[in-house]
């Protein structure tokens, strides 16, 4: 790999995961865990649907990292996007 390749692509990975980060923390209300959802919105150890709560991402019941409230349009969109990167990513290489 070339040294512009590495700029670009740093470049890039950044470009793309701060603005992410800057959403989330956004989108999440800037509470810092999941503890304070209720039990009964939680399925299968992850999945959050609560069509009362306004947050698209917030912070996972338990262990590291951040979900999507899946009763919000918006999520929905998010993940679509994201397959829909993906895809591109994976035509643009052929």
């Amino acid at each position: 790999m070339e040294a512009s390749e590495v700029i670009r692509l740093f470049v890039w990975v950044f470009g793309i995961t701060v603005p992410v980060f800057v959403l989330i923390n956004k989108f999440s209300g800037g509470k810092s865990a999941g503890d304070d959802t209720e039990k009964n919105h939680w399925y299968l150890y992850g999945i959050y649907f609560n069509p009362q709560d306004k947050r698209i991402f917030l912070y996972k019941r338990s262990g590291l990292g951040i979900t999507l409230n899946f009763a919000r349009i918006t999520s929905w969109l998010v993940q679509g996007g994201v397959v829909f990167v993906i895809i591109l990513l994976i035509i643009s290489k052929k």
